[in-house]
């Protein structure tokens, strides 16, 4: 499902084919096919890019480098993270009828998303906002805010939170 979103993407020229953008993303699904015995992994290939990945010489537009290479790790966190959204909503229909989390093996897949979806999320906490404020800002938000979201979920499933800061966070977020 990560795959198809990615593909997806390309083909509706939203994700540049043989941009680095899409080589990580396309790769960080075949690394994280190469270690599943370790768990859902295919943020760390994308991460180790955005971590080691220095600014290249400025373009002739005049765009300072290290613009293009925050607004190519916003891409890449952004599509990582709307192919992750997507591919839970499809595990869930995939495990069972009900749209809700029916066994440990879909529990633990989401979970691991989930772990993922953290890292990227922390990631795109480090990009200056005048890349943000480029970009979609209601993607970004939607995206920050349902990966919050999952996270209290997870925290309440587990014993961590109690229902009362659930239910305390959700009304957070649903009044300005």
């Amino acid at each position: 499902a990560i795959r198809a979103k990615y593909w997806e993407k390309v083909n509706k020229g939203q994700l540049e084919p043989g941009s680095d953008a899409t080589d990580v993303l396309l790769t960080s699904v075949n690394v994280g096919f190469d270690h599943v015995e370790t768990g859902l992994r295919d943020f760390d290939h994308i991460e180790a890019w955005i971590t080691h990945r220095k600014p290249a010489k400025p373009d002739p537009n005049n765009t300072p480098a290290c613009d293009r290479l925050a607004r190519t790790r916003l891409q890449m966190i952004c599509t990582f993270l709307e192919a992750h959204e997507e591919a839970q909503c499809t595990t869930t229909k995939n495990f069972g009828h009900t749209g809700m989390v029916e066994s440990k093996e879909e529990n633990m897949v989401i979970h691991e998303s989930d772990t993922e979806c953290a890292k990227a999320i922390h990631h795109l906490m480090d990009i200056h906002l005048s890349v943000l404020e480029e970009y979609k800002t209601s993607t970004v938000i939607r995206l920050f805010t349902n990966s919050l979201l999952h996270r209290v979920e997870s925290l309440v499933e587990k014993g961590i939170l109690a229902e009362k800061e659930e239910e305390l966070f959700h009304h957070m977020f649903s009044h300005k």
